[in-house]
């Protein structure tokens, strides 16, 4: 509802609820002979800025003609976004199932280098790579977990020392872990018995996200 616009060099979106809600931009390299000032940036703009509102008018008008002529499939996070945008295609304009794509694409990307940083998401998906199931306890899944990333990274500061540590960074990453085919059910009472199943990990995998995802600890 309120966007907000967040600059930097490294990685701002690491935790993966935020990753999944973001429209990540790389800028490109401003050679030397386009660099402008700010009064010539603020001149070149103002000359533009028309342009673009009667552009922006024209998304919004196509996007309301639109709104009602279908549903997006499979939506992805941020649905109504998602919908208002592909409504607006024809004015914008972009082919059919462009926008759709490049979204797809763009979220993907966050999640690859949100998962780059997450040892216990990495650990997760290599354990469960040649595996159907799971089962046992959040203590005994850290122990599993421990063993797959070795002592180097247990002694982190970034890895979970406890199991209630431990169950907090396994909320962050459950809805995540579905993308890649991998299912963690949590039992609340008793036993809090957890329960992982792979669906299609491997594949999942190799179809969204790069090398270094699920093999950091090969």
């Amino acid at each position: 509802m309120k966007p907000i616009i967040l600059n930097g060099i490294d990685q701002l979106a690491e935790r993966h609820d935020l990753a999944d809600r973001c429209l990540r931009v790389t800028l490109p390299v401003i050679p030397p002979s386009q660099r402008l000032t700010e009064t010539q940036l603020k001149a070149v703009f103002d000359e533009a800025a028309p342009k673009i509102l009667a552009g922006l008018c024209d998304g919004v008008s196509c996007a309301l003609r639109n709104r009602t002529r279908g549903e997006v499939e499979n939506p992805p996070r941020m649905a109504d976004f998602t919908k208002w945008c592909v409504a607006a295609e024809d004015a914008i304009p972009w082919e059919p199932g462009a926008f759709l794509q490049a979204y797809r694409a763009n979220q993907s990307g966050s999640v690859e280098k949100a998962l780059t940083t997450d040892y216990v998401a990495n650990a997760i998906i290599t354990l469960m790579r040649n595996r159907s199931t799971w089962e046992g306890t959040p203590s005994e899944l850290l122990q599993v977990l421990e063993d797959v990333v070795g002592e180097r990274v247990a002694r982190l500061n970034v890895w979970p020392k406890t199991a209630p540590s431990f169950g907090k960074n396994l909320t962050r990453v459950q809805a995540f872990l579905r993308k890649f085919g991998i299912d963690v059910n949590r039992q609340s009472g008793g036993s809090r018995t957890i329960t992982m199943t792979n669906e299609q990990a491997e594949s999942a995998v190799n179809a969204h996200v790069g090398m270094s995802v699920g093999e950091l600890f090969e």
